[in-house]
């Protein structure tokens, strides 16, 4: 999947469980969602929030990529 397929999904999410009753209180968890729509791919030095959080994102990458592979705990259920 694409940064944009993550972003889709994670927006469908907000849309689909509607937990927030104000228009302010939708905008911040419209950007939980799409921040944890794009978190998993965190392990990959090409993802769109890796790319997006310049170096610290690339220290964040390389950090995931030595205690797991890409897909490995960045796509489990604990992360």
């Amino acid at each position: 999947m694409t940064g944009i397929t993550h972003i889709a999904l994670g927006l469908t999410t907000l849309y689909a469980l509607r937990i927030a009753p104000t228009a302010q209180e939708n905008i911040i968890v419209g950007a939980v969602c799409v921040l944890g729509s794009l978190a998993p791919d965190l392990d990959h030095p090409n993802a769109l929030l890796t790319r997006k959080l310049g170096c610290v994102g690339s220290l964040l990458s390389w950090c995931l990529r030595i205690v797991s592979r890409h897909r490995g705990v960045t796509h489990s259920v604990w992360f």
